[in-house]
């Protein structure tokens, strides 16, 4: 008996998203039980912001080639052939990651954890940008069943090898870079493992489809400020509580924002999951009026699914200490709504942006962006230097004005050509 069109499409795409985003979740509550449990405050606290960092692949030095391989690897005639010219591609921008890591070293006055974390930050941002890359080109061709292998494959060792780590050695902050880096280069070979495979099982005859160096170098170049403001975004909450606060209750934000980002991150990659490849379907149609309205679906999705994630949360809140959180992180329940809300904001700019980048639009990108960076981190910034002790009300209230500015930024229409003259 055939399966109906409802159950096919269950079985081919909601469940494995489904699935991922599950795993994703129960790695992250039993992250935080651990983290709570086996690392002390003030070693998450030096670990969140060396997390900060490591972003700088993905979101600075090779975020317009992560864009380039999502949008250009699914339509490539000889898909061997455009992955071997964008991994050259990949080389010029690692010097970045470099000139960062020496960076790192210097200001730890070459102390062994500054040199290993500066080295950790070199080798893991190229390897998660890399696979952040291949799995966008999994995506892009509606493979839910290795995206969800690459997803569990992502959650389980970011999660658990940094405290097998801590929990084999003791060695605290040595034992959680030394894990991280080990899941890194295990993400990115998982990754490229799949890439290679679908690469050959879809070569075509046809003429290779060789992108030429300049349109790397161009995405390169566009999405540079795009992921400088990105990465700001990320890591500003860390930056900003660490300068005013102290290291130990870095750690303790850190942890709160461990859990409060799970559940905006699993709805908005779950439906991005779902909808990207359906996007592009419809922006390859010319149907931008598709897209848009796609894209608004989407959003108001996530809002919704963030209203009804934060009134389960705020309602389990009472339980956390002592069962999921250990008492000695109990400061760190204050923290967790507030950075909720955040993270939610975030993870909409995300959506919003991602439309502009389906629509081939990065100009539009750049604008959404720099909108939403200054509603969501020069806020932050501002309070921490003038109001420190309204911070927290400063992030309950962020996602509007970054959504409603990401917005406007992307619905205006760009500037045509001068109307003639007589």
């Amino acid at each position: 008996m055939q399966s109906s069109p409802v159950t096919a499409r269950f079985t081919r795409q909601w469940l494995p998203i489904g699935l991922g985003q599950l795993v994703a979740l129960a790695c992250g509550l039993a992250g935080v039980h651990l983290v709570t449990r086996w690392v002390r405050p003030e070693d998450l606290g030096v670990y969140g912001l060396f997390l900060s960092l490591v972003p700088l692949g993905g979101m600075l030095t090779h975020a317009g080639l992560i864009k380039h391989f999502s949008r250009h690897w699914q339509s490539a005639a000889d898909k061997p052939a455009y992955l071997r010219h964008w991994l050259a591609g990949t080389l010029r921008p690692t010097l970045g990651l470099l000139g960062a890591g020496i960076l790192v070293a210097a200001l730890g006055v070459l102390s062994p954890v500054a040199v290993l974390g500066a080295f950790v930050l070199v080798t893991a941002g190229l390897a998660g940008a890399l696979a952040q890359a291949f799995q966008l080109g999994v995506q892009s061709i509606a493979r839910h069943w290795l995206d969800f292998g690459l997803t569990a494959t992502n959650s389980l060792t970011r999660t658990f090898l940094p405290l097998l780590g801590v929990a084999l050695t003791g060695a605290g902050i040595v034992a959680l870079l030394g894990g991280f880096l080990l899941h890194a280069l295990i993400a990115a070979a998982a990754g490229f493992l799949f890439i290679v495979a679908l690469g050959r099982s879809s070569r075509t005859t046809a003429a290779v489809a060789s992108t030429p160096p300049a349109s790397l170098q161009t995405y390169t170049r566009l999405f540079l400020l795009n992921g400088a403001l990105a990465l700001i975004n990320q890591g500003i909450v860390r930056w900003c509580v660490g300068l005013a606060f102290g290291v130990e209750t870095l750690g303790y934000v850190t942890m709160a924002g461990n859990l409060a980002a799970v559940g905006p991150s699993m709805l908005a990659g779950a439906l991005w999951q779902y909808h990207y490849p359906r996007l592009l379907h419809a922006h390859h149609r010319a149907d931008d009026t598709a897209v848009r309205r796609l894209a608004d679906r989407t959003l108001a999705w996530m809002i919704g699914g963030c209203v009804a994630g934060g009134l389960l949360l705020a309602a389990l809140l009472p339980w956390l200490p002592g069962r999921l959180v250990a008492l000695e992180y109990v400061d760190a329940i204050g923290y967790i709504m507030p950075l909720f809300a955040f993270y939610a904001g975030l993870c909409g700019l995300s959506l919003v942006q991602g439309e502009s980048l389906v629509m081939d639009r990065p100009e539009a990108a750049l604008r959404v962006t720099a909108a939403g960076t200054i509603a969501l981190s020069g806020g932050t910034l501002l309070c921490t230097l003038v109001w420190p002790e309204h911070l927290q009300l400063w992030w309950w209230v962020s996602p509007l004005p970054a959504l409603v500015a990401a917005r406007l930024m992307l619905r205006r229409k760009p500037a045509g050509p001068p109307p003639p003259t007589s």
